[in-house]
């Protein structure tokens, strides 16, 4: 257990293991990634990792969150954004942003549960229950609490007296508890242990059939290589569209390549 500080050093020991959206966003194919493109990024091949304005609002308001979590549950939270490392196996991580206590007094090793806080626009619920599905195996917890800050946009109107007026909200708080689910944390362990297991051989997990993203990647190695001409061929997913996704490829490659 590491008090955190997200910069360099962070990131450093992020790349050392899969932490819990690495998880959640390869198992459940979320914000645009695969298995494939998660380990890419472990071996340095794909983008850098940066914070997109939602998770930096949500590091901007972490402590008022907190607090509001205090004062709805009667938790006490501490130890926010601490790395998490799992003595058996070192490469399953996490960074959690914060244990909830029974009692002030309590110290983090009498912690009851985790919580996790999430600033969206749009809730992306099998995204976070395996993420937090991951930490708690990570921590060894069996609660934790999601906070969910709601940023969409929506006006509402109200009556007042002869007039109505609008009222642009801010956003909204929802709390979520979770419980460990142990059938979907073995899962995750053996999915996160597969994708280890290439990151350690330098590797990369098959490309999935829609999964353009990689396959511009390897048209771009090709090109880069030398080739002067590319020979795609979609057959091997068997899927009953094989000629729409085969435009599909060709117009991309088209796209990207001179």
């Amino acid at each position: 257990m590491t008090e955190p500080t997200q910069n360099a050093e962070w990131l450093a020991w992020r790349n050392k293991g899969l932490g819990a959206s690495d998880i959640a966003a390869a198992f459940t194919r979320s914000y645009g990634n695969t298995p494939r493109s998660i380990v890419a990024k472990k071996l340095g091949i794909g983008p850098e990792f940066e914070p997109t304005a939602a998770m930096q609002a949500g590091h901007d308001w972490e402590a008022r969150i907190a607090q509001a979590v205090e004062a709805l549950t009667g938790y006490t939270v501490a130890g926010e954004q601490t790395w998490l490392a799992s003595a058996e196996h070192p490469w399953m991580r996490a960074t959690v942003d914060g244990f909830l206590l029974g009692h002030p007094d309590d110290t983090i090793d009498d912690a009851v549960g985790l919580l996790e806080i999430k600033t969206t626009e749009r809730a992306n619920w099998a995204y976070y229950a395996a993420q937090v599905q991951w930490q708690m195996l990570v921590a060894g917890m069996d609660r934790c609490v999601v906070v969910i800050l709601d940023l969409s946009d929506e006006a509402q109107t109200h009556d007042v007296g002869d007039d109505l007026v609008a009222v642009e909200r801010v956003g909204r708080l929802s709390l979520w508890q979770h419980r460990a689910d142990r059938q979907l944390q073995a899962r995750l362990h053996e999915f996160g242990a597969e994708l280890w297991a290439h990151v350690q051989a330098g590797t990369l997990p098959e490309i999935e059939a829609d999964d353009y993203d990689a396959i511009l990647q390897v048209a771009e190695d090709q090109v880069q290589g030398g080739a002067h001409v590319l020979d795609v061929c979609v057959a091997l997913v068997e899927r009953d569209d094989e000629d729409e996704q085969m435009r599909e490829v060709v117009k991309r490659i088209s796209l990207t390549q001179p």
